[in-house]
């Protein structure tokens, strides 16, 4: 029915067009439309405007066919038909050029991806190739430190050995040079031995008289040590009073300057609260005065003669309780920075002291077997 319809008017739309007229009047005027009806004097004519009634006498000529206007309409149309064929046309090869498109990145995707696989490949293989160099590495590092320790435990056995014969000869020198006097001076066999036991005990006297001045410097050493500041005494003092363990460790600019930024946050925490509670009163002296300063109540109590005069009474209390609340808010929230900024240098005071104090030294003593290593820390 619809399709029907559409044909039919259609078709009247052309016949109107072929059948309309051009009325040309003698003063040069030209009517388009469609002639209704005329008579002898008039003729009636339907355009575009509306009916018009044009007098025969004032006529100079009439056209039949199309008018310039329709011709003007068609060509249009046939235009925007070609137009939309072009645009048709370039919307194909749009869709086209990007399909073809399409296609390249995803080539180029996949190439992509079989790049990045093949250089993740690459990378696993170089990391296991890293590993095993690493592993290389460390097992020619462990039989390098073995062979260091071989050598220099067979270094301290010959240095013993080297020592031992050494003592063996200047035992052996010694005994020669006493047979040599002893067959000299005939001195008896016995007073050779007893020279030799003389002078080897007075060498393990004198290495005994070593062993105990080093054993005296290293508990000089152990006792100046542990009379240096420790851990524990630095973080119970800086517990009680911020700064103080600093100033126990000797740092005397990080305790003054620890103690004097958590006093200062507090007593500019304090300030601010005091600050808080006058903002405070003074939000709720005005708040509780806010109800007489409403339009209502200030026209009722005489105020206020007139809505502009009880409107401005209203918004400067409004302003009023807004400044009071702002004042009390950024009083409240400097304190609270406050507080955090002194909890925080509280904290890191406690911290610091833990961090500075521990101390660590390592040392080699000798002894009458060789040397020995020492290890100490001071908690």
């Amino acid at each position: 029915m619809k399709f029907a319809a559409f044909t039919i008017l259609a078709f009247f739309v052309s016949i109107s067009a072929i059948q309309a007229e051009q009325i040309i009047m003698k003063t040069g005027q030209v009517y388009n439309g469609r002639i209704v009806n005329q008579t002898r004097n008039e003729v009636i004519l339907d355009t575009a405007a509306g009916r018009v009634v044009l007098r025969k006498i004032d006529i100079r000529r009439i056209t039949y066919g199309p008018t310039p206007e329709d011709q003007t309409r068609d060509a249009r149309k046939r235009e925007e038909q070609k137009k939309a064929e072009e645009d048709k046309k370039k919307e194909d090869q749009k869709l086209a050029e990007e399909k073809k498109k399409a296609e390249e990145d995803k080539n180029r995707a996949d190439q992509k991806l079989a790049d990045e696989k093949r250089q993740a490949e690459e990378k696993q293989k170089a990391e296991e190739l890293k590993k095993i160099e690493d592993s290389k590495k460390s097992e020619e590092q462990k039989a390098a430190d073995a062979d260091r320790l071989k050598k220099e435990e067979e270094a301290r056995k010959a240095a013993e050995e080297k020592k031992q014969a050494e003592l063996l000869k200047q035992q052996e020198e010694l005994k020669k040079s006493e047979e040599k006097k002893t067959d000299e001076l005939r001195v008896t066999e016995e007073q050779i031995r007893e020279r030799v036991r003389q002078e080897v005990q007075l060498e393990l006297q004198k290495q005994e008289q070593r062993r105990r001045e080093e054993e005296r410097r290293r508990l000089e050493e152990e006792a100046k040590r542990q009379s240096q500041p420790t851990r524990s005494g630095a973080f119970f003092r800086s517990l009680v009073l911020p700064g103080w363990g600093q100033l126990y460790q000797g740092r005397r600019i990080a305790g003054f300057a620890y103690m004097g930024g958590v006093l200062g946050a507090a007593a500019v925490s304090n300030y601010q609260d005091q600050i808080y509670k006058r903002r405070l009163g003074e939000y709720h002296d005005i708040t509780n005065t806010f109800l007489f300063s409403t339009p209502f109540v200030t026209r009722l109590l005489g105020y206020a003669q007139d809505d502009y005069q009880a409107s401005t009474v209203f918004f400067l209390g409004t302003d009023q309780t807004q400044k009071a609340y702002n004042g009390m808010a950024k009083a409240a929230r400097r304190g609270r920075w406050a507080r955090g900024v002194a909890l925080g240098l509280y904290a890191g005071n406690l911290v610091d002291v833990l961090i500075f104090a521990p101390r660590a030294s390592v040392g080699v003593t000798p002894s009458q077997d060789g040397f020995n290593l020492a290890f100490h820390y001071q908690f």
